[in-house]
């Protein structure tokens, strides 16, 4: 099939979605999904309780739930809270897997090919899209799901002014060797935003968020480090502040060495839309 009801260019959880409910309605749906294959896409990982209670099937991707949440102050000030409604912790290659196959259950043709935003060009009874392998398909509507920097989006409502975009870096690393890992989110001193540790089934996601207006990658990069040689301490026991200053102890050294030859780095790009650009936004 090359001609169908609706293109959908980006199988996040938002193109995703959109295709499995537009596909068990009766449409003809396309799904691109251009990220190759076990690419994980950067990302904590967190679904909100509200998220699963709206959507109670997403439990049943492969995660973890969340009973237990640390929190802390920018002194390091602990708050260690018990969960009434529990949160979950996915890889994004689990997370959107399993909301793909949903779709391709639900009718919906996954392609695996990439489509860029020059390629998708409006025709008399709607839209053609080429791939960067010159395969093309024909839609009568088009849907832009491939992210923060949505060239579709782009091109169909416009850019999004940079207070409305935030960035988040971090690092995946090991689990600790006595495989005690709690989650935690630490709020950081002098700066807007958190740092965050989620435990998954294989690996401990770390990052940092911030806006993109207050963002500046060495100082950020370098207290993001500061939280995650000490959230190891604190796995080992150890009672320490996150931030530390450039405090060094062997221990630290230790876990930083460690880290250094483990970790595999991630960036990303997030809609942070303010109230008003909702109200405005052209769908």
């Amino acid at each position: 099939m090359t001609d169908f009801d609706l293109l959908i260019i980006g199988a996040g959880p938002a193109g995703s979605f959109a295709a499995e409910l537009l596909a068990k309605g009766g449409a003809k749906v396309a799904i691109f999904d251009g990220r190759p294959e076990g690419e994980p896409k950067a990302c904590g990982g967190g679904v909100t309780a509200k998220a699963l209670k709206a959507w109670p099937h997403l439990l049943n991707a492969v995660g973890r739930t969340v009973t237990e949440l640390d929190l802390y102050s920018p002194s390091s000030k602990r708050l260690h809270l018990t969960l009434d409604e529990p949160f979950a912790i996915y890889s994004r290659i689990a997370f959107d897997c399993y909301l793909r196959d949903r779709a391709r259950e639900a009718g919906a043709h996954v392609i695996s090919e990439k489509i860029s935003a020059r390629k998708a060009k409006r025709i008399e009874n709607g839209w053609r899209v080429i791939s960067d392998t010159s395969s093309e398909w024909t839609g009568r509507f088009l849907i832009g799901a491939e992210g923060a920097n949505s060239g579709v989006a782009k091109m169909l409502a416009g850019p999004l002014p940079p207070s409305d975009m935030e960035v988040a870096f971090g690092y995946r690393a090991p689990l600790p060797a006595n495989n005690i890992a709690a989650t935690a989110v630490a709020f950081l001193p002098g700066w807007v935003g958190y740092a965050w540790a989620f435990p998954r089934p294989d690996h401990i996601s770390f990052g940092i968020a911030t806006t993109q207006d207050a963002f500046e990658h060495e100082p950020l990069d370098d207290l993001l480090w500061q939280f995650m040689i000490g959230y190891y301490e604190q796995c080992d026991g150890e009672k320490v502040k996150f931030w530390t200053n450039g405090h060094v102890t062997p221990e630290r050294t230790r876990i930083e060495e460690y880290l250094r030859a483990t970790a595999e780095r991630y960036a990303a790009r997030i809609p942070g839309l303010a109230a008003a650009t909702w109200d405005s936004r052209k769908v």
